[in-house]
């Protein structure tokens, strides 16, 4: 429920790559999946804050304040 409360202060896009998209995985180096990007305002993806795999709710969390701090 905390994860869910937080990400209504963001603005989620989801997209399926199981099927592979050359262009999305190129463009943010994806390697695998499942993959979240937090994006700033100006388009560019914090890096740092990249999430490959799963995470418990509480490491997602921090990641997730990080991310909305910027």
């Amino acid at each position: 429920a905390k994860v869910s409360e937080r990400s209504k202060k963001v603005k989620n896009i989801k997209v399926d790559l199981t099927k592979g998209d050359k262009e999305i995985e190129g463009k943010f180096k994806i390697q695998g999946l499942p993959v979240v990007a937090f994006i700033d305002k100006n388009g560019k993806e914090m890096e740092d804050l990249r999430v490959t795999g799963f995470l418990k709710a509480d490491e997602f969390i921090k990641i997730m304040e990080k991310a909305l701090a910027r």
